[in-house]
């Protein structure tokens, strides 16, 4: 063996002597630890950099409007439009895109001091508004509910769907005459009564979320102001009622044979 690798021997072996107490201790294990997370770290920062831009979608109530009165043929016919939507805003840093929003259960409150409901019922169809991409920091309205009236023809409450109305004039008056009928599409969906509709909220990089929305759909309170539509975010009690009214529907019996 030649004195230059004996001299490197030496320098090996005391460098480790040297890092003996540190091993004996447990930092060379700890160093090497926290290696093994650094390494796992960096292969896992793109996942974790697109999880935190990812879009983030948030559900808030405004108030209700009135449509701008409309004319038909030579009568000054009023039609009148009660749309109540919710606000869809993308929170994140990032497009929501494909966006579908589709209410899909709808629960009646029981009138009287009971606090409870039953499912009245269900939909697959998505809300007008829906189907689009959200840009980030961008909101959009999205159409829960909708009521329109033509004189004193009504059209009922329909979900999701703004309402189309036509005339059918009668021959006998003329030109001049006040139709014959009116007719409403698409048809009604809910009567006057107090609801909770479950909404479901899903993208193509967005996973779905489930929100309960409660609807208090009035009858007329005056001939000039008509029906009214009031939304909001269902609370804890509702929520609770809307349990209840799901473990009881979901209740069966197997049958024997």
């Amino acid at each position: 063996m030649s004195v230059r690798s004996t001299h490197c021997t030496v320098n090996i072996n005391h460098f480790l002597n040297q890092l003996k107490p540190y091993y004996d201790a447990g930092l060379i294990n700890a160093v090497g630890v926290l290696g093994i997370f650094a390494l796992v770290a960096v292969a896992l920062a793109p996942n974790f950099l697109r999880w935190l831009h990812r879009p983030k979608l948030h559900i808030a109530i405004p108030g209700n409007y009135y449509a701008p009165k409309q004319e038909f043929s030579n009568e000054q016919i009023g039609v009148y439009t009660l749309s109540a939507p919710f606000i869809l805003r993308n929170a994140g840093r990032s497009a929501a895109a494909h966006i579908r929003a589709v209410a899909t259960d709808f629960y009646k409150f029981w009138p009287g001091p009971k606090f409870g409901c039953d499912h009245v019922r269900s939909s697959q169809n998505a809300l007008e508004g829906s189907d689009i991409d959200l840009p980030a920091g961008f909101s959009t309205p999205i159409l829960l509910c909708s009521f329109t009236s033509a004189g004193r023809s009504k059209s009922g409450f329909v979900i999701g769907r703004s309402i189309r109305c036509s005339f059918s004039f009668g021959n006998a008056g003329g030109q001049g005459a006040p139709p014959a009928g009116v007719k409403f599409t698409p048809p009604p969906d809910l009567e006057a009564g107090t609801y909770v509709a479950r909404v479901v909220i899903s993208g193509s990089n967005v996973l779905p979320t489930s929100n309960l929305i409660i609807m208090e759909l009035g009858g007329e309170t005056n001939p000039e102001l008509g029906e009214e539509i009031k939304l909001g975010i269902a609370g804890r009690r509702e929520t609770h009622a809307v349990k209840t009214a799901d473990s009881r529907r979901q209740r069966f019996r197997a049958s024997r044979g």
